[in-house]
């Protein structure tokens, strides 16, 4: 089964897959150094989000262009027990400041 939704900051979404409760939380807005639609940039930028699993595990995803010099790891998809989690988009409500973590929602697909 393949679950496409939004997860706006700080809310949870849960997931039921045979019997198994997936419980995923949009936690924190790590990094947002996409180029805004206004604006006309050297590079793409990337974003970077923390989700909660399950109330207890954190993991990191990204966006963008996740290459880094620094050699962080952060991928597009994290997999968290027999699932697939993959960041397909972070929207931003034009009606708020950029980069305040509650204009955002994750648009994630778990697998």
């Amino acid at each position: 089964m393949v679950v496409t939704t939004g997860i706006p900051y700080s809310q949870t979404r849960v997931y039921l897959y045979n019997k198994t409760t997936l419980a995923v939380s949009f936690v924190e807005l790590i990094e947002e150094s996409r180029c805004p639609s206004t604006g006309h940039c050297a590079w793409e930028g990337r974003a970077v989000i923390n989700l909660q699993i399950n109330q207890k595990d954190i993991v990191t995803i990204g966006i963008g262009d996740l290459r880094s010099l620094a050699g962080d790891t952060i991928q597009n998809t994290v997999f968290y027990g027999k699932r697939a989690i993959t960041l397909k988009k972070l929207e931003f409500s034009e009606d708020e400041y950029y980069g305040v973590p509650r204009a955002y929602k994750a648009k994630i697909i778990v697998e």
